[in-house]
C-alpha cells in the first residue's frame, strides 16, 4: 500500500510540475488535470480501504472513478457536515469506486414507506451532488425487527422503491438507479430501545460513477 501511495503521489506531482517553464498554457492546464486525477484517486484509494469490511464492499479502485468518487465525497461532506444522521463515506461495490450516504433516525414511521418532508430535503442534497455526473445509485432498504421478517423483506424494498421514486421525478434517469431490500437483517442498533428501531428504519445510497463517464459502463448491481 506504501509503495502504491508513494506511486501516485509521484506521477502526480511529476506529471503537475515538471517541464511546467516550457509548455503552453494549455499543456500546463492538462499536465494539472492529470495530476489531480492521480490524487483523486489516490484519495479514493486510501479512504476507500477504512472501509474494507463493508458487506458489499470489494475489489480494487480505478484512477477515473476514484477521482469522481472523492469529489463526491467531499461536496457531500460539505452538505451534510452539521447532520448527525446523515453519514458519508467512501467504499467500493463490485469493485468500483463509491460513496455511501446512510440516512438514519428520521426515516419511516412504523409499517411505513412513504418518505418524509426532512427525508425529501435530505436526498434533494443528494439529487444535487450526482445530477450530471455519470453516476448509478444503489439504495437498500432496511426496516428494524417489529413484524413478520418475510413482511420486512418486502417493507423494505418499499422503502427503497420510494427514494428511487422520488429521484427519478426528480429528474434522475431510471435506467441509473437499482434498488434492494434488506429487512430486518442488517441493524446498526439495538432492536430492543424505540431509539435503536428508529435508525434500523433506514435506507443506504451508494453513488458509483462509471469508471469511463461516457455512460457506456454496465450497471453491476
Amino acid at each position: 500500500m506504501k509503495t502504491l501511495r508513494n506511486m501516485l503521489i509521484a506521477t502526480a506531482v511529476s506529471v503537475s510540475l515538471a517541464g511546467c517553464a516550457n509548455m503552453s498554457s494549455r499543456e500546463a492546464n492538462d499536465a494539472k488535470h492529470a495530476g489531480a486525477v492521480a490524487l483523486g484517486a489516490l484519495a479514493g484509494i486510501m479512504l476507500g480501504n477504512q472501509f474494507s469490511d463493508n458487506p458489499v464492499v470489494k475489489g480494487a479502485m480505478g484512477v477515473a472513478g476514484g477521482f469522481i468518487a472523492h469529489k463526491i465525497y467531499e461536496d457531500l461532506n460539505k452538505d451534510f457536515k452539521n447532520d448527525p444522521n446523515v453519514e458519508v463515506k467512501p467504499v467500493t461495490v463490485d469493485g468500483r469506486n463509491a460513496i455511501n450516504v446512510s440516512l438514519r433516525n428520521v426515516h419511516f414511521a412504523v409499517n411505513s414507506a412513504d418518505l418524509s418532508y426532512e427525508d425529501m430535503q435530505k436526498l434533494d442534497k443528494v439529487i444535487e451532488t450526482v445530477r450530471g455526473r455519470d453516476v448509478d445509485i444503489l439504495v437498500i432498504g432496511h426496516t428494524d425487527s417489529t413484524g413478520p421478517e418475510d413482511y420486512n423483506m418486502e417493507l423494505s424494498l418499499a422503502r427503497a422503491n420510494s427514494v428511487r421514486n422520488y429521484m427519478v421525478r426528480k429528474g434522475i434517469p431510471a435506467s441509473r438507479i437499482a434498488t434492494r431490500g434488506k429487512g430486518e437483517l442488517e441493524p446498526i442498533a439495538d432492536n430492543s430501545t424505540p431509539e435503536g428501531r428508529a435508525k434500523n428504519r433506514r435506507v443506504e445510497i451508494y453513488l458509483v460513477p462509471r469508471e469511463d463517464g461516457t455512460g457506456s459502463g454496465q450497471r453491476r448491481y
